[in-house]
């Protein structure tokens, strides 16, 4: 596996959960990535009007199956939503460096030490301590950093990690499916 660069590509891509699940369920069935993108493309699954945007969805929520464990693909298709929506949220964490430190450095640190809630402000202060080591991010702008922390709450609230109210996000740790949680210790995940 490459190692993954820190990306702000997030702004521009939401969770897309119904369009993963539809790629993950077309696994399951047997069809290859090949099949699934030419049925992106002949049959319209994601219901799109422009053909670039279907492929557009098609190859990030491909990338993000393709980072699954087979065994957590098999799961998906027979879990509950909330289950479901978290290895959908796995599988953005497989994919994306920058949010994987996050969730790992910020969520799971909130979870263990019983805070409840997450500001938008502490998700700038990750930022700002990441851009102090890394060149890459100490070229974003606070615009980007703005944009970003947006997504990144979008993503908790869309995966049911969080719930937004106005000044903060109310965390909501998942209950995992046994299978779930067995295959993730199983996988190292």
């Amino acid at each position: 596996m490459t190692e993954l660069k820190y990306s702000a590509g997030m702004v521009s891509k939401p969770f897309w959960f119904h369009e993963f699940s539809r790629v993950i369920e077309l696994l399951h069935e047997g069809n290859s990535f090949n099949d699934i993108r030419k049925k992106v493309i002949d049959d319209n699954i994601f219901l799109m009007e422009k053909e670039y945007r279907a492929l557009e969805i098609y190859n990030k929520t491909a990338a993000r199956a393709k980072a699954l464990p087979k065994p957590l693909i098999d799961i998906f298709c027979g879990a509950d939503l909330g289950s479901k929506k978290c290895i959908a949220i796995l599988a953005v964490m497989l994919t994306d460096k920058l949010f994987f430190e996050f969730m790992y450095e910020v969520y799971r640190e909130k979870i263990l030490i019983g805070m409840p809630e997450i500001s938008t402000s502490e998700i700038v202060i990750f930022f700002k301590n990441k851009q102090m080591k890394s060149p890459i991010l100490a070229a974003w702008k606070d615009y980007t950093l703005k944009k970003l922390s947006n997504s990144y709450m979008n993503y908790m609230v869309d995966s049911g990690l969080a719930s937004r109210t106005k000044e903060f996000s109310k965390l909501t740790p998942p209950l995992l499916d046994i299978d779930f949680e067995n295959c993730l210790i199983d996988c190292k995940l």
